[in-house]
């Protein structure tokens, strides 16, 4: 999920919705960079500590979640991927994605200009 690779993926977990009890079941993990043994072992130890989370956003990796049967990992994934969206669309109701449109495109005949305007190669 985009809100793991964010710098403040932190600050928008701990605001993004949901009571206390449901905001201490989820948790973003800084991970290594790179998955491998030292990534599970940070998040075995992670997840050990504690007990009561029902998923982890692995930084820069994605969205973690489980449950004791399949079905309940899938309602998990589906709630825990539902307020994440529901936190996205109020956000973006607010002010633009990305801060917004800085540059305006060009109309479609300025492209066409453009791309006419470019060397192809000849195959």
């Amino acid at each position: 999920m985009c809100i793991g690779c964010r710098d403040r993926a932190r600050r928008v977990l701990e605001r993004r919705g949901g009571d206390e009890r449901d905001l201490r079941r989820q948790r973003r993990l800084d991970a290594v960079k790179r998955p491998g043994f030292e990534l599970g072992v940070q998040l075995a130890a992670f997840v050990k500590s504690r007990p009561q989370l029902r998923g982890v956003v692995l930084a820069n990796h994605g969205l973690i979640c489980w449950g004791d049967t399949s079905k309940a990992c899938y309602d998990n994934t589906i709630d825990l991927v539902t307020r994440a969206a529901n936190y996205l669309n109020e956000r973006l109701a607010k002010a633009p994605a990305f801060g917004g449109q800085i540059t305006a495109p060009k109309s479609a005949e300025e492209r066409r200009q453009i791309a006419s305007s470019l060397k192809w190669p000849t195959l």
